[in-house]
């Protein structure tokens, strides 16, 4: 519940989300084809990060917490 309330906050700019990044690891391409004659390539990994909302005036960490890393596992897609 918290968490949807903070979600529709960070739209309305009373909250901003810090994420940092500390280690990225597993790179991988796993996906490279042609579709519609443009190049579509499909990237996965894995990163390490600390997640956090923040209240937008003050700063103060209003969810998560500035010393808890997590794993992330990430695709992205690139389109040319």
């Amino acid at each position: 519940m918290l968490q949807a309330r903070l979600e529709q906050s960070t739209h309305s700019g009373a909250y901003k989300l810090d994420v940092r990044i500390f280690d990225l690891r597993d790179v991988d391409l796993a996906l490279a084809q042609i579709v519609d004659e443009k190049p579509v390539l499909v990237i996965t990994f894995n990163t390490q990060q600390v997640t956090v909302t923040r209240d937008a005036k003050t700063g103060q960490v209003a969810e998560g917490k500035e010393v808890r890393s997590r794993a992330c596992p990430r695709m992205t897609t690139s389109l040319s």
